[in-house]
């Protein structure tokens, strides 16, 4: 303890050793000086500064502790006024208080335990408990005021901290969304560590990258140049602080960005130097065992590790971690809601547009009832009339009156191909009777012309190019009539132009089996978009209530089910063509010298699927094979063409023997085969629900078998 000019007094009495104490003169200042040395050095061990003033506020002791709270030596405050150690307003109004203390001997400080702030000598405030006693010195007319300090800076720390993690739990738990949580969890951590800045980073999309979050604090409008230096950054594992700490899952602190490169130290080194941060630290949030996202703080001075305050921010933010799984499992079952209710309104619309499709397709089965009664009609109407004009025709009539008869009878003419067309537009394609019949081209042209140059608008013309002795096609007349009158249709209102023109064509294919009948026009075309989607059920390009989108569909089923195709050519501004191949009947068919014949041959089908392997026999059947059906397990046969399934290594070896045994034999394969089989010449059936394919490999390797066995 040090004390301000102690004095020397010489107590009577005796002295330790019990003599008088006038028998030695210098005992009694020996004596008081030993109790000194004993007070002072009890007090001196004291942790908390202990300060004596007089009345008038003078500090006239203290302990050595004075110096490690308030960073003064004792013997520097010692004789100064103790409000050095206050800050305002006690500084100023400390002297009143004291001088209304002396003059009315009241108090409320004496004898309890008060907590003040109190100055260092940096100027830092520092939060302490006050206890301030009276001492009455015997011989001193003033008292002395003792008062025992404490500092609380580390329980006010702690309490601070507490607080700061209840907050943050509580705040975080209910925020309304991930940025906001972050953003408050940002701020108060800088505010309580007095940290300049802090970002987040948030995993990117591919899980290979992170990437600067939508969070951060800056504690000062000058820091957006640094912000700015974060945008569009990837980080990699292991790449600069943030990439590190992604990485290994555990904190880190830098002491000075300015020792370290920007390419492994910190990404955003200059950035940090340019706009005066030193250090930094960045710490993990984790949820499930992974690394959720990375928290970046930095600070304008160079600081050593502080594992305390590590520990505590790694705790602060560790509530974020089960927030960020579940704002996204939030935001992502949002977007599937999002997405459900855009389905269920799209699912709506296409609902609401299929009634209205389906109402057109009952007016138009009204109008078909309608064209095929009024066919009806004028047949019974015409018959009648054309005999009468017969019965006219063989009389005698007067000059000038057969001018007039005959122009009758073409009137009548024309009503009656009117009617028959009508009549084939109203049938059904699909009944019995129908899937029978075959057409004649010629026949066909005769009996339709009338509807289908009436389909075209005035401003287009219809030209026709059916040479004369093409075969009968395996498709009935009204089916036929349907599905090109729909062409012209869709050919008259795809033309724009005053000099449309709709051209009718039909020429054979190259083997004699089918015939190619299209229907050209020199319209707009179509872009690709629209030609790849242009047979889809209800797909038009016309205003709604203008179009069912059902034409195109119809005709490709038309053609379909006569075993036929239906091909579209089309480009922008350069018109349409669209082809429909068609099987000629049976006996009009005529193959060439070339022409596949399976007469004397045999095969085997070694086929799971029982439908397929019917299918096959009796193709194979059709082209004058034998036919076996075999165990799609089994070895492999004696026969000239063997069907089987790609299935094995062990069947590739079979397959070796099979054509090994006899030359010209051939493999036709039901289904997509690698390059072993492809090495062994196999004849691929790849789209194996595609009638025309399968068809068409058959024919393939029986024309095969042919060239290669006879």
């Amino acid at each position: 303890m040090t004390r301000a000019n102690p004095a020397q007094p010489t107590p009577p009495g005796t002295g330790a050793s019990g003599r008088a104490a006038g028998s030695n003169p210098e005992e009694p200042a020996r004596v008081l000086s030993a109790a000194v040395a004993r007070f002072e050095a009890v007090l001196s061990s004291a942790l908390d500064p202990i300060l004596t003033i007089d009345a008038y506020g003078i500090i006239q002791s203290a302990s050595k502790s004075v110096q490690q709270v308030f960073g003064y030596a004792p013997q520097e405050i010692i004789g100064q006024n103790v409000r050095i150690l206050m800050p305002e307003p006690h500084r100023s109004e400390h002297d009143g208080y004291l001088a209304s203390y002396r003059r009315t001997g009241a108090t409320n400080i004496l004898g309890r335990t008060r907590e003040f702030e109190a100055v260092h000598r940096s100027g830092r405030r520092i939060p302490i408990e006050l206890s301030v006693s009276r001492v009455d010195v015997p011989g001193e007319r003033a008292p002395l005021f003792m008062g025992i300090i404490h500092d609380t800076s580390e329980r006010k720390q702690s309490e601070e901290e507490l607080r700061l993690l209840q907050n943050l739990t509580l705040t975080i738990s209910s925020a309304s969304s991930l940025q906001s949580a972050m953003t408050f969890a940002l701020r108060q951590i800088c505010l309580m560590t007095g940290w300049a800045y802090a970002d987040v980073w948030l995993p990117a999309p591919d899980g290979e990258h992170l990437a600067d979050g939508p969070a951060w604090h800056d504690s000062s409008p000058t820091l957006a140049e640094f912000r700015r230096a974060g945008l569009n950054v990837r980080v990699s594992p292991g790449q600069g602080l943030v990439g590190r700490v992604w990485r290994s899952q555990r904190a880190e602190w830098l002491e000075e960005i300015a020792r370290l490169s920007a390419e492994d130290g910190f990404i955003r080194r200059d950035a940090a130097v340019a706009a005066g941060l030193h250090g930094a630290l960045a710490v993990p949030i984790i949820a499930n065992g992974s690394v959720v996202a990375v928290l970046c703080f930095l600070t304008r001075q160079s600081r050593p590790e502080d594992r305390r305050l590590v520990t505590l921010v790694s705790a602060a933010v560790a509530p974020l971690g089960p927030v960020i799984l579940q704002k996204h499992a939030e935001e992502q079952l949002a977007a599937h809601r999002r997405q459900l209710e855009e389905t269920v309104r799209q699912r709506t619309a296409q609902l609401q547009a299929t009634h209205e499709q389906l109402r057109v397709a009952d007016r138009l089965a009204a109008i078909g009832t309608l064209a095929a009664g009024l066919g009806h009609d004028m047949h019974n109407v015409l018959l009648p009339i054309r005999c009468r004009l017969d019965a006219l025709d063989a009389a005698e009539l007067p000059r000038g009156a057969h001018e007039q008869f005959h122009e009758v009878r073409r009137s009548i003419e024309y009503l009656q191909h009117l009617a028959d067309g009508l009549h084939l537009l109203a049938l059904n394609p699909d009944d019995n009777h129908a899937a029978s019949e075959t057409t004649d081209l010629g026949e066909w042209w005769a009996q339709a012309r009338v509807v289908l140059a009436r389909a075209l608008p005035k401003s287009a013309e219809l030209t026709v190019d059916l040479p004369a002795g093409l075969p009968r096609l395996a498709i009935g007349p009204h089916a036929l009539t349907q599905a090109i009158l729909n062409l012209v249709v869709n050919a008259g209102e795809a033309i724009d132009r005053k000099a449309g023109r709709v051209r009718l064509w039909a020429a054979p294919c190259a083997d004699g089996r089918a015939l190619r009948v299209g229907v050209t026009d020199n319209g707009s075309g179509m872009p690709a978009e629209v030609r790849d989607h242009a047979f889809d059920p209800f797909f038009t390009t016309k205003p709604r209530g203008l179009g069912t989108g059902l034409g195109l569909a119809l005709v490709r089923g038309v053609a379909q089910a006569a075993g036929g195709t239906a091909t579209i050519e089309s480009e922008p501004g350069q018109g349409t063509t669209i082809v429909l191949e068609l099987p000629v009947a049976e006996s009009a068919a005529t193959p060439g010298a070339g022409d596949p014949s399976g007469a004397g041959l045999t095969a085997s089908v070694a086929v799971t699927d029982e439908r397929a392997a019917s299918l096959l026999e009796a193709l194979l059947s059709a082209a004058g094979l034998q036919v076996a059906r075999r165990d799609p397990a089994g070895d492999e046969p004696e026969t000239d063409v063997w069907v089987v399934e790609p299935r094995d290594v062990e069947r590739i070896a079979q397959a070796r023997r099979f054509l090994r045994d006899r030359p010209g034999r051939r493999i036709l394969l039901f289904g997509a085969g690698g390059r072993e089989w492809r090495r062994l010449g196999a004849i691929a059936i790849e789209r194996t629900d595609d009638f025309e394919e399968i068809r068409k490999r058959v024919t393939d390797a029986v024309a095969a078998v042919g060239r290669g066995g006879r």
